[in-house]
């Protein structure tokens, strides 16, 4: 595994992995796939570079892993300064473009010294490789933890709501053996109570709530929605 850098490639899944990790319930695997081809192209032009300026290939790795690292973070490091404020001064729109330019060059700039440093360098990066093989690997078997205890979870709850819907059946084929019910239960959306109308807009609906009565509906009193703003609607 010394000898082996499967770091770059690792790192250049990660990415993709764990974002669509974390919007698994509204994203299928196959949107992800434009993504992840951009991400390991990416990470496969970059070695591939890597290794014909270093000659060296566990250099390459180590490189282009920096180069993914600065990548996929940069965005992220530049969304802290949106809406910031740095010495009670709030970063706008303008700062904010102004600061974006500033780390891209710093950002670049620190690209070309990690080059030149590696370069270099008269280490044979084995041991710095070891240690990238091991966290990138890391950091991929937990997402993929992650989304199989997800599925899992998602199939329990499909079995679980198969179960309850088949004994809702089982059920409702029970009931209907003994008989049709004429038992109704009526919401009227919208529709306020007799007080609220009353009080709210002057209409006396006390004829049609009689009626009603007299005809054996049951009508709740002071019956409550269950949004604030609606509170003197049923």
């Amino acid at each position: 595994m010394n000898k082996i850098p499967i770091h770059p490639f690792l790192l250049g899944l990660y990415p993709v992995l764990f974002l669509w990790f974390n919007n698994i319930d509204q994203t299928p695997f196959y949107a992800i796939f434009r993504s992840l081809f951009f991400s390991m192209g990416l990470a496969c032009i970059g070695y591939v570079l890597s290794s014909l300026f270093f000659r060296h290939t566990l250099k390459a790795a180590v490189f282009t892993s920096f180069f993914l690292i600065l990548f996929f973070t940069f965005g992220h490091i530049i969304g802290l300064f949106d809406g910031a404020q740095i010495l009670g001064v709030t970063i706008g729109k303008l700062r904010y473009y102004t600061i974006l330019k500033y780390f891209a060059i710093f950002w670049f700039i620190l690209l070309l010294i990690v080059m030149a440093v590696i370069w270099k360098s008269k280490s044979d990066f084995q041991a710095l490789n070891r240690i990238l093989n091991l966290v990138s690997t890391f950091l991929v078997v937990i997402v993929l933890i992650q989304v199989i205890f997800f599925e899992i979870n998602v199939q329990k709850t499909t079995i679980g709501e198969m179960t309850n819907s088949l004994s809702q059946n089982q059920t409702l084929e029970t009931d209907s053996n003994l008989g049709d019910r004429d038992v109704y239960y009526i919401i009227l959306d919208s529709y306020g109570r007799q007080d609220a109308l009353q009080d709210s807009f002057g209409l006396d609906n006390s004829t049609f709530i009689q009626e009603l009565t007299n005809i054996g509906f049951k009508i709740p009193d002071c019956t409550m929605s269950n949004y604030g703003y609606r509170t003197k609607c049923s």
